[in-house]
């Protein structure tokens, strides 16, 4: 994938979309590395603390995900990085403006936007726009802490439009 998008100029960023064995609720790990991934393996049964720190001691972000898409999961602030204020998968009701205030009042650091893509038309509606391409995970995690840039959240995102720039 890394080779096929560096043709493109594209960087691919390592991630992860995990779930704990006793919830339904999804969270998103930046900054992931294969040492973190297999890591993670054995930690579905984790608390939120630790699974937490093991995201922090191995150099990524440890965010929760569309908090309002499934029953609500009360998770200690203090155990998230960030959360995700937009969730832009059309086929589901993420309640962006809750995830927003919950980030708000409960003073979580960092905010993400997704497309949550699943199919190719969800292609581009969530995401964020800087004024740098990071290098690396690392720098990726390093531009979601400093939050200097903008968010993508455009339910009306014209993606055949945009496919055409990126065919050869």
């Amino acid at each position: 994938c890394e080779e096929e998008a560096a043709k493109y100029g594209m960087k691919i960023y390592w991630g992860a979309e995990f779930r704990f064995s006793a919830y339904i609720q999804d969270f998103l790990v930046y900054g992931v590395d294969e040492s973190l991934l297999r890591k993670m393996i054995g930690a579905f049964n984790y608390s939120f603390s630790d699974f937490h720190k093991l995201v922090n001691e191995n150099g990524g972000l440890f965010v929760q995900a569309h908090p309002f898409r499934h029953s609500t999961l009360t998770i200690p602030a203090t155990d998230l990085d960030g959360i995700e204020i937009y969730n832009m998968h059309s086929g589901h009701s993420s309640h962006n403006p809750a995830a927003k205030i919950l980030r708000e009042e409960f003073k979580i650091p960092y905010a993400t936007s997704g497309s949550d893509c699943h199919e190719y038309c969800h292609v581009g509606r969530g995401g964020i726009i800087s004024e740098y391409l990071p290098e690396n995970n690392g720098e990726l995690c390093e531009l979601i802490k400093s939050g200097n840039y903008e968010f993508i959240h455009n339910y009306d995102f014209n993606y055949v439009e945009v496919g055409k720039v990126f065919k050869k």
